[in-house]
């Protein structure tokens, strides 16, 4: 009798667990825990607009038992899996990959979801929203002004007057290949040393030029093929000039190769100070060759066909000298 109705209570503690189960669609691993299947899930963008001008609108997100999510943007091709989150900021409705397509026009962005163990959200009944993109224009090539606009100027960092229509964002350089970082867009900037020797510019005194590029949002950069720039002439009114050197100097190369080097200035209290390029020539022996000859505080030197003991020589205004030695081996 006893035991009959032990059996009969685990009976109806196996049939109350089954139910549960059941009604909450749930299952269990292998640690014992229990975790709810994820449920039909659902994806909001830009809470519900019909229109949007960013690449990654805000998207708001619901799934029950979600641990992992992925996007779409034709709902064949898919993102890695992430941490489910109930908001998103980081799907590129345009870029061209994962199903998006470039440009304007309706777009849409599906959702798909996964727990812990592996099972995924029904595949034939996949879970998107639309929205109607419509880019901002791109940022116009714009202007910039170095000094309001003097000739010379002795301040290595010189106030910068820019401007561009749609712009958030600007980059500057000294030859327009090397680029400072993304910044903010303001429509003056007194930041950027336009003879460090960074970002395109020479560490040098002379004509300076200044590139500067714009971004929106979006990603859109102004016209790459029209950059906008302007020039000023760097004088050092208080150069204290002790003496020149070449870098670098004693060392080895093979024949036929070429080196860079570079003449630096150094005042009497034995701080680095930048030289006027214009004021730089540059002569060499041994049927080497050097480009330029003048003009620049750096210089190409290619060794000559033969080995032996070879040197470069920089003079700057015709009164500083100073020569880099070096050993040219087959």
């Amino acid at each position: 009798m006893k035991k009959d109705k032990i059996k009969n209570n685990l009976v109806i503690v196996l049939l109350i667990l089954f139910s549960v189960l059941f009604l909450c669609g749930c299952h269990s691993i292998g640690d014992g825990v229990v975790y709810p299947t994820p449920g039909k899930g659902s994806v909001l963008i830009d809470n519900g607009a019909e229109t949007t001008d960013t690449r990654t609108p805000f998207l708001t997100i619901y799934a029950e038992g979600a641990d992992y999510m992925s996007f779409s943007g034709d709902g064949e091709q898919w993102t890695e899996w992430i941490p489910y989150a109930v908001s998103y900021e980081d799907f590129n409705i345009a870029s061209g990959l994962y199903g998006t397509e470039i440009g304007s026009g309706t777009k849409y962005v599906y959702v798909r979801f996964k727990d812990l163990i592996g099972n995924i959200l029904f595949e034939d009944e996949l879970i998107y929203d639309t929205i109607i993109y419509t880019p901002s224009p791109s940022p116009t090539e714009g202007s910039i002004v170095i000094a309001g606009g003097d000739e010379i100027t002795d301040d290595s960092t010189p106030l910068l007057t820019i401007s561009s229509e749609g712009a958030d964002y600007m980059s500057f350089s000294g030859d327009g290949e090397e680029w400072s970082e993304w910044i903010p867009y303001a429509v003056s900037y007194e930041d950027f040393d336009i003879a460090s020797g960074e970002y395109g510019t020479e560490f040098s005194q002379g004509g300076k030029y200044v590139y500067v590029r714009f971004k929106n949002e979006n990603g859109d950069l102004s016209p790459q093929d029209d950059l906008a720039g302007d020039e000023i002439s760097y004088r050092l009114s208080n150069l204290d000039l002790k003496y020149i050197k070449v870098e670098p100097t004693g060392i080895t190369m093979k024949v036929n190769t070429s080196q860079v080097f570079i003449v630096k200035g150094i005042d009497r209290n034995l701080d680095e100070v930048p030289l006027d390029g214009s004021k730089v020539s540059w002569s060499y022996c041994c049927n080497a060759s050097t480009t330029p000859l003048s003009g620049s505080v750096t210089t190409t030197y290619t060794t000559p066909s033969g080995a032996g003991n070879k040197w470069l020589k920089a003079t700057y205004e015709e009164k500083y000298q100073k020569s880099a030695w070096i050993t040219v081996v087959e």
